[in-house]
């Protein structure tokens, strides 16, 4: 029986208010779940945080498109076969990566992104030529492994 258990015995649901009785601590009291990054088990070490990217891709109708994201490989299928991909390039198939830059953080990565965005015709065709960063969809961005 629930009643006979001592209290901290009782399981407390997400609310922290349990069935029967009332709890000593209110919910605020409770810490707010921490996600952990995933741990290697045979080095017993932690994942390393994935870099944020910001990409240019070409599409079949020779437009460009200006995203972020964690991890290219994935994104790159989402955009080419997946309905995730972007409205934009989900009539505009097939898509290949034509430059990619690593940012720190989301935020410096939407930063980049906005001012790419930003920018003329002319002058993401000098970024990508400059960075001679013309590639297929299967290589990686510099530093990706």
């Amino acid at each position: 029986m629930v009643e006979n258990l001592p209290l901290f015995h009782l399981r407390i649901p997400m609310n922290g208010v349990p069935a029967t009785g009332s709890h000593p601590f209110p919910p605020t009291c409770f810490p707010k779940p921490y996600i952990y990054r995933q741990v290697d088990p045979i080095t017993q070490k932690k994942a390393p945080k994935r870099l944020w990217r910001v990409y240019i891709v070409a599409c079949a109708d020779r437009t460009l498109y200006t995203g972020i994201t964690n991890d290219l490989h994935r994104r790159l299928a989402e955009h080419n076969h997946g309905p995730l991909g972007a409205k934009y390039t989900r009539s505009r198939r097939p898509v290949r990566l034509v430059y990619c830059e690593e940012a720190p953080d989301r935020s410096t990565a939407a930063k980049r992104e906005y001012f790419i965005k930003n920018l003329t015709l002319a002058d993401k065709t000098t970024l990508i030529e400059t960075a001679g960063a013309i590639m297929n969809e299967n290589s990686a961005c510099p530093g990706e492994k």
